[in-house]
């Protein structure tokens, strides 16, 4: 059995301008298409460990007054 690593990549930046305190966040999951790993189970994958979306791309941002 082979063992599986997803990679992620998150960067975080805080903005404060005025009254405004505003965090912007960007992230990669699964920044190299990982497929997850083969489980006897109803997905035939283990959904604890992998997802079966593959590579997903995310952006936020909160804003605080």
């Amino acid at each position: 059995m082979w063992g599986y690593t997803q990679h992620d990549l998150i960067l975080a930046v805080d903005v404060k301008t005025g009254g405004l305190d505003m965090q912007i966040t960007a992230g990669v999951e699964n920044i190299f298409d990982t497929d997850p790993p083969a489980a006897r189970l109803e997905y035939s994958y283990d959904p604890f460990i992998g997802s079966a979306l593959g590579r997903t791309f995310r952006l936020g941002t909160k804003v605080r007054f």
